[in-house]
């Protein structure tokens, strides 16, 4: 049986709260024979640090945030992804 990739995008590059907390303990526990995790972020921070740790490649993809998202950089930000896999 062949692994799984599974790719987890961070809206943010260093740990603020619950949702770097829960992305963290999710690749902590994660069934590593069965999947293969991936992580984008923004930019470097604590957060890829403590990611990197954990033995999980990250990449850094220069992306505005979720929240101040705009509709125009959207197909900018998914050429980049397709061109990370």
């Amino acid at each position: 049986m062949s692994k799984k990739k599974i790719l987890y995008i961070a809206n943010s590059s260093n740990i603020r709260g619950g949702g770097q907390i829960s992305l963290i303990a999710l690749l902590r526990h994660l069934d590593r024979d069965r999947f293969t995790p991936y992580v984008i972020c923004p930019s470097y921070g604590n957060l890829a640090e403590e990611i990197k740790k954990l033995g999980v490649e990250v990449f850094i993809i220069n992306m505005p945030s979720l929240r101040s998202f705009s509709a125009l950089f959207f197909p900018f930000i998914v050429i980049k992804f397709i061109l990370f896999f």
